[in-house]
């Protein structure tokens, strides 16, 4: 019988650092997985959003914000990270943890 890896366990510290970590990168230009042919990345394509911190600086953002993501899952929500400044790059100094509904709402209403 295997063992369930507590790093994909939904509701970790360990989850969300993995999840957000390969999504940032996903997005961004500069993304080790980028995937220019998902249409959900052309926003961030055409701004030329970069992830500007290596993995290392993004745990330790993670650590440093640990009791406020964990508030989310505790609560019944996902947490989610957000750009302050959405013309701005993914860099420590311009995000922040708010729930995913929120994000996305954030998400609809600078589209209009």
């Amino acid at each position: 019988m295997s063992k369930k890896c507590p790093s994909a366990t939904r509701g970790t510290i360990e989850y969300f650092r993995l999840q957000t970590w390969s999504n940032m990168n996903k997005r961004c230009v500069n993304g080790a997985y980028h995937d220019s042919s998902n249409p959900k990345n052309a926003i961030y394509i055409r701004k030329g959003i970069k992830l500007t911190m290596s993995r290392k600086t993004f745990y330790k953002w993670c650590d440093e914000n640990r009791d406020r993501i964990l508030w989310y899952y505790n609560n019944g929500m996902t947490p989610s990270v957000d750009r302050i400044d959405e013309n701005k790059n993914y860099h420590p100094d311009n995000i922040q943890v708010i729930s995913l509904k929120e994000n996305l709402e954030k998400a609809r209403l600078t589209r209009r």
